[in-house]
């Protein structure tokens, strides 16, 4: 959350050498951490001046760094810190996580920040695994991916997510890793990502008149499934670029679950036909069980997967 509105006194205060800057609430928390709770970088940059401790750690055992990457402070706050404390970015909360895992986490979409970038090129070690074994390449693959249409309709993946694998990947990040549950990155895509198109460079004049007389002119309708049938044309050449990674397909997690597995036990039917025909291209078993005995076709008839099925039975 953003300050918006700041008191006017607020920095007469924080610069009067009564105050202690190192105060803390009833819960503990110090000012420091409360000011960049707010996303007031402002009255956080007057603390540091006034050498407020930043290795304050809040309940969670979140340091000021790990509250700065999930902000909406900028840039120059970060490089600050950074280099006043540069062991920061090399600790744990409570759950594992580093700064850096908390920085991809709270990425929004479409609106990158170089503070993932910062992270990185700092030199923190980028297989580093939280509590249940997730690399930051786990959780980037849980993100929304957002490709962009251009002005032909045409979807390029670029933006915050393609950007932060490749420098993960470039600095050693492993595409195959597997946390805790036995699980690679895949798993986190296949059953948890997000795949939206950003429609606001499209023109598609002919495409919209066409879909606004099937749907009655609603807007609404006529983009979603104008995004519907980018994505099914965009989705196979980012799985191309994955494959060109060395992304394991056939990866097994501790359940003896497969990619199809998952795919099978979407409750959407969007998308979900498509990636198991393509999981299915490139050499998985729909058949092979998991260690409770069920099949990826057993998940998708409990699942009430028709589409899975009925492709499957003509197969």
């Amino acid at each position: 959350m953003v300050y918006s509105k700041r008191n006017a006194y607020l920095d007469s205060i924080l610069r009067h050498p009564l105050p202690d800057v190192n105060l803390q609430d009833g819960k503990g928390i110090p000012i420091i951490q409360t000011a960049l709770e707010v996303g007031d970088a402002e009255a956080a940059q007057i603390l540091i001046d006034r050498s407020a401790d930043l290795r304050c750690r809040d309940y969670s055992s979140r340091n000021i760094l790990h509250l700065l990457s999930a902000d909406d402070c900028g840039i120059g706050l970060a490089q600050r810190i950074l280099a006043l404390a540069p062991d920061l970015q090399y600790r744990f909360d409570k759950d594992g996580r580093t700064p850096l895992h908390y920085a991809i986490d709270c990425q929004k979409p479409g609106n990158p920040s170089d503070k993932v970038k910062l992270l990185i090129s700092a030199g923190l070690d980028v297989t580093v695994q939280d509590t249940n074994g997730d690399t930051p390449l786990h959780i980037l693959f849980k993100r929304p991916f957002l490709p962009v249409a251009d002005c032909y309709g045409d979807a390029v993946w670029q933006g915050f997510v393609k950007n932060t694998i490749d420098l993960l990947v470039s600095k050693g990040s492993d595409i195959n890793a597997q946390n805790k549950a036995g699980e690679t990155p895949a798993f986190g895509y296949f059953r948890g990502s997000s795949f939206r198109v950003d429609l606001n460079w499209a023109k598609l004049d002919e495409e919209r008149y066409s879909l606004s007389k099937k749907w009655g002119g609603d807007r609404w309708k006529v983009n979603k499934e104008l995004e519907a049938q980018i994505v099914e044309e965009t989705e196979p050449k980012i799985w191309a670029v994955f494959d060109e990674m060395g992304m394991d397909w056939s990866a097994i997690n501790a359940k003896g679950e497969s990619l199809l597995h998952v795919v099978a036990s979407h409750e959407r039917h969007f998308r979900r036909l498509a990636t198991f025909q393509f999981l299915v291209s490139e050499g998985l078993d729909p058949m092979a069980e998991d260690i409770k005995g069920q099949s990826a076709l057993d998940i998708g008839a409990h699942r009430k997967a028709d589409d899975i099925l009925a492709w499957h039975k003509v197969g």
